[in-house]
Parts: structure tokens; sequence; C-alpha cells
């Protein structure tokens, strides 16, 4: 799986015009579905891709975060560390031995 880099997104200011963009590059989700309970993948990559934008690109702490997707700061934490740990998975190590 590969999640959208926050540098391929230009800067918008609100989050509801950002969440508005994020949506329509996802099939099917909606605001509510995004501050819903469920968990299913494609969901949960709609979700990330959320919170990487609003806290890299527009600067938004993760409190505010939680109160616009209606979830607890310690989700979006989650959300976000993960979302850096897949990044740096997906990179080469520069030390790794060339077989």
């Amino acid at each position: 799986m590969r999640l959208i880099l926050p540098e391929q997104f230009y800067r918008i200011e609100r989050m509801e015009d950002a969440a508005t963009k994020i949506m329509a590059k996802h099939k099917g989700v909606t605001l509510a579905i995004i501050r819903g309970e469920a968990r299913s993948k494609w969901i949960v990559k709609a979700r990330t891709e959320m919170v990487v934008y609003f806290r890299d690109i527009l600067g938004k702490s993760y409190p505010q975060i939680a109160k616009f997707m209606r979830r607890d700061p310690t989700s979006c934490l989650h959300l976000y560390r993960k979302h850096q740990r897949e990044i740096l998975e997906q990179r080469p190590c520069p030390h790794a031995a060339k077989a």
C-alpha cells in the first residue's frame, strides 16, 4: 500500500476544504464515514491521509485534528506515527549491503 506524501498536495487553509479534496480522491468516502467507527482498510487509508495532511501541510495540532474527525487525539497520533513507519519501510536503507 502506498500512501500519498504530503508534498503532493497544495496548501489549503481550511480543514473542511482539505477533507473535501481528500474525500474526492477516494470513491465512496464521506465525512460521516471518516468520522464513523468503521475500520475497513480503504476507510483507514483515507483517514490516515487526512491526518497526515492536516498535520504536515496545515500544521494543525492533534487535538484540533481529533476534534474535526471526532476521534481521540491519541488515535490521530497513532495514525500519523503508523504512516511515518510505513514511509520509512518503503525507503531503501542506504547502509544495506548490495548483492
